[in-house]
């Protein structure tokens, strides 16, 4: 039940009377995490702002691995509370994690508000004659419509699409797990080669995954180069 506003007002006697008016729901903040620079220049410019607002941000939010737009320091303190009142950046819910020892990650996050929709992400170490490598395994669907023989993910059945955010929130987090302990001014990224092969099939997801890979790649964000992007598909 919502709640209400107790509005006054008088009758022709002069005496009081109480009515009552629905109280308006407060206003869903816009999530910055999955949104392109193209996106984000739209939003800053749709909002009053300077368009180059966006790399701004775009770093903090996937350089930096900040949250907080109070410590965003090269933009100014009425944007910041401007922004704190009307955005968020937030990852997926993590829901369990296990580090093992020869330094492969798993994380299992919950995905949609009050939702029980579960989705897996993997993170493997190898070495290579680059030097070290970190190879980040991202879900694009809850589910999936193709029951491939080889695939447990399609015995579950599909459930629906990940959207920008709980796509690129999968490889955001992967890097901030490097970097909760780090001050923020020395934060780098460490993932450095991701593959859509989790669960899904990232084809049947693809506006959600292009406009995910789009942010990998773009300088202000990952900058991975295309080459340690890679998309599977089952065909």
């Amino acid at each position: 039940m919502s709640s209400a506003v107790v509005v006054s007002s008088e009758n022709l006697d002069g005496q009081q009377q109480s009515s009552s008016t629905p109280a308006s729901p407060a206003a869903e903040k816009v999530n910055l995490l999955g949104m392109s620079r193209a996106e984000l220049e739209k939003f800053f410019e749709d909002i009053g702002e300077k368009k180059f607002r966006a790399g701004q941000v775009m770093k903090w939010i996937h350089q930096y691995f900040v949250t907080d737009f109070a410590e965003m320091t090269n933009i100014s303190g009425k944007l910041r509370a401007k922004l704190e009142q009307i955005c968020e950046i937030k990852a997926p819910e993590v829901v369990h994690r296990h580090y093992s020892k020869d330094g492969t990650r798993k994380w299992v996050f919950r995905v949609g508000e009050g939702s029980g929709s579960l989705v897996e992400t993997v993170l493997i170490p190898a070495e290579d004659k680059t030097g070290s490598r970190k190879t980040l395994c991202i879900s694009s669907q809850v589910g999936c419509a193709l029951d491939c023989s080889f695939c447990s993910t399609g015995k579950q059945g599909f459930q629906r699409d990940l959207t920008p955010d709980e796509i690129i929130g999968q490889l955001w987090m992967a890097n901030y797990s490097y970097m909760e302990e780090v001050p923020v001014a020395e934060r780098e990224r460490s993932v450095t080669n991701v593959v859509m092969m989790g669960m899904g099939e990232p084809l049947l997801n693809y506006d959600a995954v292009l406009s995910s890979m789009h942010i990998m790649l773009d300088d202000f964000a990952y900058g991975m180069s295309k080459r340690r992007v890679t998309l599977s598909t089952s065909g």
